[in-house]
């Protein structure tokens, strides 16, 4: 068994791994960092006045995970993809009448961004906020959208044809829909309010927000760093008294 002085569970998924290590080992109960924007926003109480849907970027195309971690060519036609998204968008925009504002990823460049998103408000800071007053998120499976989860935000996850033969995309969507009790394609022959508006599992949400967002065991009122101080100095203290 490893030895490990303090292990941080931040999810009721992450439990199980207190079995592999001594018994002597110190457990802090906590959660991942973006219910800290959850916390965070909540008291701010910023309400926008504009209503709008949010685009959640990803770099698909060029993101360096692929890249460079991997050592593995991305198999996406960058145009093609930005294309439909692109198409996807406006489509939206004028079948609910609202505008759309795109969250870019860290990584993608600002020519990608003049190049084909010229035309969208792009949002690069006050994140939370733009998630928390979205009519709706579009997205592929971003980690960002646990702040949609958190405030019971309609989520539509897509799967753009330009991406379909890059597999480790697809999967890591096609998961993650699956764990919400979401659908990734969307029929424009149907009602696409109620494939959006009406897509919400809140039971879905709530065993999602359990398994990866925040430990049941956790303080939900607490931010991150002050659970693991308060908590390292009661170990500290506990070991003083020995």
């Amino acid at each position: 068994q490893p030895k490990v002085d303090v292990l941080v569970i931040s999810n009721n998924s992450d439990e199980p791994k207190k079995n592999y290590l001594k018994k002597n080992t110190n457990i802090i109960y906590s959660h991942n960092f973006d219910y800290d924007f959850f916390i965070k926003t909540n008291q701010q109480n910023i309400i926008l006045k504009d209503k709008f849907f949010t685009f959640v970027d990803q770099n698909l195309p060029d993101h360096p995970d692929m890249t460079v971690y991997r050592n593995k060519e991305i198999n996406i036609n960058r145009k093609n993809y930005w294309t439909e998204i692109v198409e996807l968008l406006k489509y939206l925009e004028c079948t609910f009448n609202l505008k759309a504002k795109i969250i870019p990823h860290p990584t993608t460049n600002e020519s990608i961004l003049n190049e084909f998103l010229s035309e969208f408000e792009i949002i690069k800071e006050d994140k939370s906020h733009i998630i928390k007053n979205s009519d709706f998120v579009i997205c592929h499976e971003s980690t960002l959208v646990h702040l949609a989860i958190l405030w019971n935000i309609p989520i539509k996850p897509i799967i753009p044809e330009s991406i379909k033969k890059e597999t480790f995309y697809t999967d890591n969507i096609l998961y993650f829909a699956e764990e919400l009790g979401l659908k990734t394609d969307l029929d424009f022959k149907s009602d696409l309010h109620k494939q959006i508006y009406n897509s919400i599992n809140k039971k879905k949400y709530l065993e999602y927000k359990d398994k990866y967002i925040i430990s049941d065991k956790s303080d939900p009122n607490k931010l991150f760093w002050d659970i693991f101080l308060d908590e390292i100095c009661l170990i500290n203290k506990k070991y003083s008294e020995k």
